[in-house]
């Protein structure tokens, strides 16, 4: 296809030599933006051209990490972007026409470090669930009675719990025995403590002093582990009590 051009005409002869005027004035921007840590290229590295501090042109560097802008003469700042690298700015670059300048940046990683982050939290074993795990986590053989499970049966002491646990037998309403030995064989702790005996006869608490409200779960331990006392044999009951009340509780009984 050809196509012929009417020099004759004035206006389409100004246009055109205006037109090839302004293309010989440009210059050229060119370079090649890499990783200095690595050396290798950037794809897709973003070039952001302004002239007092307005913007002129954006660019994005190839595969091989290059760019070719043209510009008119005049002096402009360049930015270069990168995503997880710091901003890179080069001021007074000037142009001239007809010539190439060449800016070759190499971009620094930057690291975002974040300060330390502590979670404190207190596991929940007034669940049955909680229970089960505290179990199957422990070293020796043991069983328990959760919070929850107390507040099914509707029982009022620690004594009435301890009765839903196997081989533990409650004498007289308060006084334990594990396994069908008598008192003198048995301990019971409170949150990790022996509790002493209110009778002066015999070795066993008296549990029915312990109210519900505040066991958050009941520990039966029938095996010896290096944590817990040796002058036991039948077992070892330790009643562990919540450590704040979960709302404004009174009890009256008769």
């Amino acid at each position: 296809m050809k196509f012929k051009l009417n020099l004759k005409q004035p206006i389409t002869a100004l246009i055109l030599l205006l037109t090839i005027g302004l293309s010989a004035q440009k210059g050229i921007l060119s370079g090649k933006i890499f990783d200095k840590a690595s050396g290798e290229t950037l794809i897709g590295a973003i070039l952001e051209v302004r002239k007092d501090g307005i913007h002129v042109i954006g660019a994005a560097t190839d595969f091989d990490g290059n760019y070719h802008v043209e510009l008119e003469s005049g002096t402009y700042e360049v930015s270069i972007n990168y995503l997880s690298y710091a901003r890179y700015t080069v001021a007074d670059i000037n142009i001239k026409p007809k010539e190439v300048y060449t800016l070759e940046v190499a971009l620094e990683s930057e690291s975002v470090s974040l300060g330390e982050i502590i979670v404190k939290a207190e596991a929940v074993r007034s669940t049955e669930v909680a229970l089960i795990a505290l179990q199957r986590n422990a070293s020796g053989i043991q069983d328990g009675v959760s919070a929850q499970q107390i507040s099914r049966t509707g029982g009022s002491n620690a004594a009435d719990a301890i009765r839903q646990m196997p081989a533990a037998v409650i004498q007289d309403g308060k006084y334990i025995v594990v396994r069908g030995l008598g008192d003198r064989y048995s301990i019971s702790q409170l949150n990790g403590v022996s509790l002493p005996s209110t009778d002066p006869y015999r070795n066993s608490s008296s549990l029915d002093l312990i109210p519900t409200q505040i066991i958050d779960h009941i520990i039966s331990v029938k095996t010896f582990t290096p944590d817990l006392p040796g002058n036991f044999t039948g077992g070892l009951v330790n009643i562990n009590t919540k450590s704040i009340p979960d709302q404004f509780n009174m009890t009256i009984g008769i």
